[in-house]
């Protein structure tokens, strides 16, 4: 499909954040850039628009926002009807959910894991109370519903890995594979800041606002582990603040000291610049953008199985992936072996690095118009 094709010329896009911020907000707001730079109108309908980049193709309208005190079940239901609605009475060549509740969506891009698998991917105890709120609680019934629906009703599906592609495929019984298409995350031009790299203690950073499914409670744990060993490392947390909850947790495992909770960090380049390791041991995560964010400043990724940019790094090539992500003694383990070995450690930053250039946001631009072009063809023998 190329720019200015005369089957699609006007696009909307539903997403609850128009900015500049991480994981999904980025990935809509890079590919809204790809499109408008083809020469495609875009319209964002979303709850709050947080960016003041400006372009004469680009149209933002928060029909999402209200000033409802609404609950997790209710704010899908809103928005659900909300789009169902505006979306009746204006017309657009082309529909793309971000995986906003909609029956009227012509492609769905899914960034989280079915509730089947989130329920499913931690430790016992857990899973036994997952699957109860799974089965009774609004949030998790209403969240399945409104997936099953956009599965159903969208004419071509978008996934941020094959991971999760086939999580939907198994979950949902999806029989047209055609549909479905695979669009990764990508990467603009690193920013030109000056390394500061193996020093002692080495610098390690996490990303993301789970504790569990994150996977932060294994690293807090791997960290105090490190410690009783005379290992010392210092850990940036960004996305999370330190709250009591994390003072006590710090304070009962002994590393207080080593532990800095940043909260949102808009910018991750001077960060990354002098950290050495970015550790995302994540119970679920369909992707993982900061990781793949991270190995363009020469930092080695230690990443759980169940992370969608696993599938596109080598174990013990370009980064360690965790087969028992649960574990803080084998995540403990991986950490000392290199932080021991400074060579090998360089080693796989330097392939990490040299991976990551290989996934330019022109080519999530690229596969997700490939499956707007399938959609369109779909769309002529509705």
């Amino acid at each position: 499909m190329n720019a200015g094709s005369s089957d699609l010329k006007s696009i909307a896009i539903l997403v609850r954040s128009f900015s500049l911020g991480g994981g999904l907000e980025k990935y809509n707001f890079k590919l809204t850039q790809g499109l408008l730079d083809a020469n495609y109108k875009v319209t964002i309908l979303c709850e709050n628009n947080n960016s003041d980049f400006k372009h004469k193709n680009l149209t933002v309208q928060e029909i999402f926002k209200t000033s409802q005190k609404l609950n997790a079940s209710q704010k899908l239901k809103f928005f659900f009807d909300t789009s169902n609605e505006y979306l009746s009475h204006n017309t657009f060549d082309l529909v793309h959910s971000q995986h906003l509740p909609t029956s009227m969506a012509d492609v769905v891009s899914f960034h989280n894991y079915t509730v089947a698998t989130r329920v499913t991917s931690g430790k016992i105890a857990e899973n036994i109370i997952d699957k109860l709120k799974s089965k009774f609680k609004g949030k998790y019934l209403s969240q399945n519903f409104y997936d099953l629906t956009l599965v159903n009703s969208a004419k071509a599906l978008i996934f941020p890995s094959k991971m999760a592609l086939n999580d939907y495929v198994d979950k949902f019984k999806i029989t047209n594979l055609e549909k479905l298409f695979v669009a990764y995350p990508g990467l603009g031009y690193p920013c030109e800041v000056t390394y500061n790299k193996d020093k002692i203690p080495l610098n390690l950073v996490f990303v993301g606002k789970g504790y569990r499914h994150k996977g932060l409670d294994v690293l807090l744990k791997a960290i105090s582990l490190l410690k009783r060993e005379n290992i010392i490392v210092n850990l940036n947390v960004v996305g999370l603040k330190k709250t009591l909850f994390y003072k006590f947790k710090l304070l009962t495992l002994g590393i207080g000291s080593q532990v800095k909770f940043l909260g949102r960090v808009f910018d991750l380049a001077e960060l990354y610049a002098n950290c050495d390791i970015i550790v995302q041991p994540s119970r679920y995560e369909t992707f993982g953008m900061a990781v793949l964010e991270a190995m363009q400043y020469h930092v080695v990724p230690v990443v759980s199985k169940k992370c969608g940019i696993s599938e596109i790094l080598t174990d013990d090539v370009n980064a360690i992936i965790l087969d028992d992500h649960l574990s803080a003694y084998t995540l403990a383990k991986s950490l000392k072996a290199l932080i021991e070995n400074q060579a090998h450690r360089h080693k796989l930053a330097c392939a990490s690095e040299e991976l990551s250039y290989s996934y330019p946001w022109e080519n999530t631009v690229y596969n997700t118009l490939e499956a707007y072009k399938y959609a369109l063809k779909e769309k002529l023998y509705v």
